[in-house]
């Protein structure tokens, strides 16, 4: 074992001095992926990076800082192996997260061949914490900058931001009238709320939720579009139930499940963490209707009818979006690029047909765009960025 981390930190020390080869750097990714070095691991790249030449990507005086969440972030996502044409491809997804995305490549380190890493001209960051709301009344309120306090006073409730999230907190004197809010988040945003009857809800960038300011009827309804993930306080004396795109619904007790129904994506996906859902839909005239157990995803499409069920859907890269997580685990390229589009709020087109790449791994959404870029240009996709920020994918 020691020669082996004797080894690990001679790579280590070529690659920030970049006189590693291209075969010394996949014996590194490879060597790094084995999760039996993480203690060890730690303790040397904090060594490597101590003495270190400063570069313009990596300044020693601004490693510290980051270091902790770095390796932190290692070893709370874990990491799968899945075959794939690229070979090493997930290799390269655990040197982002362990070294920092970054900060540790030399900054005229140039990879092989054509998928060499492109730098868009004007820097983009990743999304934030976020959201728009619409009062009952139509006036709109700004979530991303609020601090803790009241937003405002409706019908029987108070709505408040704490510590990030928009909650509500139904302690006034409630008339006949229901009131609406509706809250967005823009692309590049996503945020929470703490829903009337203390449901709690997650919306990704792109996505919508409408509810009343109070639940009082035979039912809790909400209306949703673009990605949610609920985790819906119990009351069977009254069933919560969403509506999504105005097409689909789902009906519960008491669960948590997430739905990914955005316009531009060809199904809706329902995936349920715990608890029992039933979700129906209605197309041409008939009516369809399923039950979900724990680990079972519903997958229905806008305009045929009928709904297929996926048994032992593994929920982690389905919900990790909202615990700030990229997890492409047999991800479409078209489909990671669509999450990408959302949180980074950029443009991502094809020059010809979309390349055969299947992908894998890990990436954290806090990652500036720049090194998600670098990530797929080590699992061989070729792209430009153009002067107006577009990403192309090529051939």
């Amino acid at each position: 074992m020691s020669e082996q981390v004797d080894h690990i930190k001679n790579l280590l020390e070529k690659y920030v001095s970049n006189r590693i080869s291209d075969a010394e750097m996949r014996e590194l990714f490879a060597l790094l992926e084995d999760r039996r070095f993480d203690k060890d691991l730690e303790e040397l790249v904090l060594r490597v990076m101590e003495n270190a030449p400063a570069t313009d990507t990596y300044k020693p005086e601004e490693w510290n800082p980051v270091v902790d969440d770095i390796l932190k972030a290692r070893r709370v996502i874990p990491m799968k192996r899945r075959p794939s044409v690229a070979g090493w491809w997930w290799a390269a997804a655990v040197v982002l997260l362990v070294l920092g995305a970054g900060l540790f490549y030399p900054s005229n380190y140039k990879t092989a061949g054509p998928a060499e890493a492109a730098v868009a001209p004007t820097p983009v960051v990743p999304g934030s914490e976020g959201a728009i709301l619409t009062l009952a009344d139509g006036s709109k309120v700004v979530l991303d900058s609020v601090g803790n306090g009241t937003v405002a006073v409706q019908n029987g409730a108070k709505a408040v931001v704490r510590n990030g999230q928009l909650i509500y907190d139904p302690t006034l004197e409630v008339d006949n009238q229901v009131y609406y809010n509706t809250l967005v988040t823009p692309r590049g945003r996503q945020y929470a709320l703490v829903l009337p009857d203390g449901s709690k809800v997650w919306l990704n960038s792109g996505s919508s939720i409408r509810y009343p300011t109070v639940f009082n009827g035979k039912e809790r309804l909400v209306e949703v579009t673009g990605e949610t993930y609920f985790d819906v306080a119990k009351n069977p004396k009254m069933p919560f139930r969403v509506q999504v795109n105005g097409k689909t619904r789902v009906d519960v007790l008491g669960t948590a499940f997430n739905i990914n129904a955005y316009s531009d994506e060809p199904v809706i996906r329902t995936t349920l963490v715990e608890g029992s859902v039933r979700v129906g839909t209605e197309r041409k005239g008939r009516n369809s209707q399923v039950t979900l157990s724990p680990g079972q995803q519903a997958v229905s499409k806008p305009d045929v009818e009928g709904i297929d069920v996926l048994s032992d859907v593994n929920t982690f890269p389905v919900t990790a979006w909202k615990d700030g997580v990229f997890v492409f685990d047999g991800v479409s390229l078209e489909e990671a690029m669509r999450q990408l589009e959302r949180w980074y709020d950029v443009r991502i087109v094809y020059a010809q047909s979309v390349p055969k790449l299947q992908l894998g791994g890990s990436i954290k959404r806090s990652l500036p765009f720049s090194d998600v870029l670098r990530f797929f240009g080590n699992v061989g996709l070729k792209y430009e960025v153009e002067s107006n920020g577009k990403i192309v994918i090529l051939p």
